[in-house]
C-alpha cells in the first residue's frame, strides 16, 4: 500500500539556506560593471540602493543582522576585487 504523503500534518517547516552572495559571480560582475560605468557620486548612489536591496533579500531569507553584515562584507570585498582586477576570471572563486 502506498503512503499518502498529503494526509499527514506538517510538523516542521523547511529551513532555507541562501546561497552565499559573495559566491554569486553573475551578481558580482553586474554590480562591478554598474559601478565601473558611473562616476564616483553616481556610483555611491547606486551602491547604496543596491546594498539596501541585497540586505532586504537576505533579511527576507531569514538571516540575522550579524549574518547579513558578514555576508555583505564578503560581497563588497568580492565586488571591489573585481573592479580593481577586471581581467581575472571569476571573483573570489565564485560559482
Amino acid at each position: 500500500m502506498q503512503m499518502d504523503l498529503f494526509s499527514t500534518a506538517v510538523t516542521q517547516n523547511a529551513v532555507v539556506i541562501p546561497f552565499p552572495i559573495d559566491r554569486q559571480a553573475a551578481k558580482i560582475r553586474a554590480a562591478a560593471r554598474e559601478l565601473s560605468a558611473r562616476d564616483f557620486t553616481a556610483g555611491r548612489r547606486f551602491w547604496a540602493a543596491h546594498a539596501k536591496a541585497v540586505r532586504r533579500e537576505l533579511r527576507q531569507a531569514g538571516l540575522s543582522s550579524k549574518e547579513i553584515d558578514t555576508r555583505m562584507a564578503k560581497y563588497t570585498a568580492a565586488v571591489s576585487r573585481l573592479i580593481k582586477q577586471p581581467e581575472t576570471g571569476t571573483p573570489n572563486d565564485a560559482a
